[in-house]
């Protein structure tokens, strides 16, 4: 299962984003800035559009195998930095 929901788009944005995308480094050596300032403006809002806020449920048994990995990392960072997390524990 993958949690990177940026990964394996399969919208019609994301299938033409992934077919176009290699031509964009040739464009931008072209094309004058603004132009390709507009273009790379317009690609980020079609794929900010196209994408879901909803997260893939992490399972619960992955969920405590990590907290207990990371436990030492967030004891640290909580006794050297101060620095604590909400959601841990």
């Amino acid at each position: 299962m993958q949690y990177n929901p940026s990964s394996g788009g399969r919208s019609l944005v994301a299938r033409i984003d992934r077919i176009v995308r290699p031509t964009f480094p040739y464009l931008k050596k072209s094309l004058p800035a603004a132009v390709t300032g507009r273009l790379a403006r317009g690609r980020a809002k079609l794929r900010a559009a196209s994408r879901t806020d909803a997260a893939a449920p992490i399972p619960a048994d992955l969920r405590a195998r990590l907290d207990e990995h990371f436990a030492p990392d967030r004891e640290w960072l909580a006794r050297e930095a101060g620095i604590t997390f909400a959601s841990a524990g």
